[in-house]
This record gives C-alpha cells, sequence and structure tokens, in this order.
C-alpha cells in the first residue's frame, strides 16, 4: 500500500464523558485490576502468577480479575481451568462486570499482561479516560495506550515477575500513580476520544470522495 493512500486511526476510541475521573475513596488495600475476556492470550495466568508473587513479597494489594467466559474462542479458559488458576487466594476473580466506570473508579492500579495480537485494547482506552495508571506489555497495541514511564509502565509478555515488579514500583508511590493518571487522562481526551476517532474516519471518506 502507498504511504499516500493510507490511514491510520488508534482504535474505536472511547468514551470519555462516560468513562471519566471519579472523586471516590480508592480501595484499601489498593485494587490492582485485570479487565479482560477469559482467553489464555489476555495473559490471565501471568496476572495470577505475579499475583501470588505479590502476596509471597508480602505486598498489600487486592488482586481483582474481571471478565466473563468467551465459549466460540478456541483459546478461551473453561471455568474449571478458571477455578483452579484462582484456588489458592490469591487473585479474586469477579465474573463478568457491567458496571466498569464503577469498578474502574475504585481500583487504583490497572494490569493487563496480554501477549494476544490486540488491535488497541478497549479496557485499556478506558482505563486512560478514567485516569488510572496502567501496566501492561510492550506488544502491538498495548504501547499504542500506554507510553513507559509517561502514564504506566511496559513490561516483557510471559514474564509474571516483570508483571510482580512494575506492580510493586507503582503501588509504592502514590504520586507517581497519580501523576501518571492524569497524563492517561490526557492522552485519552487528545487522543483517543470517540468524537476524534469518528471525525478521523469521516476525514477519510472526504479525502478518498475528492
Amino acid at each position: 500500500v502507498r504511504a499516500e493512500d493510507a490511514y491510520l486511526i488508534r482504535s474505536s476510541g472511547v468514551n470519555v464523558d462516560e468513562f471519566t475521573p471519579r472523586d471516590v475513596p480508592l480501595s484499601d488495600p489498593p485494587i490492582v485490576l485485570m479487565a479482560t475476556r477469559l482467553v489464555h492470550d489476555k495473559g490471565v495466568s501471568v496476572f495470577v502468577e505475579a499475583a501470588r508473587i505479590l502476596k509471597q513479597r508480602g505486598v498489600a494489594a487486592s488482586m481483582q480479575l474481571a471478565g466473563g467466559f468467551s465459549t466460540s474462542n478456541p483459546l478461551a479458559i473453561t471455568e474449571a481451568e478458571m477455578k483452579d488458576m484462582v484456588a489458592d487466594g490469591s487473585t479474586e476473580w469477579l465474573g463478568r462486570v457491567s458496571d466498569m466506570p464503577a469498578l474502574l473508579a475504585k481500583t487504583s492500579l490497572i494490569a493487563y499482561p496480554s501477549h494476544y495480537r490486540e488491535g488497541v485494547p478497549k479496557v485499556l482506552l478506558e482505563a486512560a479516560a478514567m485516569g488510572k495508571a496502567i501496566v501492561t506489555t510492550d506488544h502491538p497495541g498495548c504501547r499504542e495506550a500506554v507510553r513507559d514511564g509517561y502514564n504506566g509502565l511496559l513490561v516483557p509478555i510471559k514474564d509474571p515477575t516483570a508483571l510482580a515488579d512494575a506492580i510493586e514500583k507503582l503501588l509504592a508511590d502514590p504520586a507517581l500513580r497519580e501523576e501518571m493518571g492524569k497524563r492517561s487522562r490526557e492522552m485519552a481526551v487528545n487522543e483517543f476520544s470517540a468524537s476524534l476517532v469518528t471525525r478521523e474516519t469521516l476525514a477519510v471518506y472526504t479525502v478518498s470522495k475528492a
């Protein structure tokens, strides 16, 4: 494809009016949330293993996993597999959650250790729009929504120790989390808002007609 004929629109955008920072108390101990479809390549087992590592280190955190089953995907995690993963209590599995803004509002940190071939994960944009710091993988799609050291931290794929280290670092520094959260909100509004994506999409068709 010739460069002059190509248009890159990053993601389908996020509603920055629905997903907006809320002035509500954060949970104590702090919640570290992974929200995802229950598919192996999303890094669910990596998150659970990182939770075990943090528990062994004595890090005070409530590691929560929100997500429902994906019956049509051959890589889907079964109910039996999910229950086995969380049996030791290091991770709390919330199941499918319908009110994501309410859950994100009381969450201190978002973790998303995906090694799936992502577009731009919607949950990262929703978390960013709500002003959250994010730990995710240095992987296509994920690194579009998070700039390492700016609004979150990037870690290698399939590396629970690196994930645990990044989570521990941000939990220990509330001021840094807050600053990263502000930058996340700015990125969501200025780069990923649904209204911006709509304008960019319509502009492509306008140029094409011309």
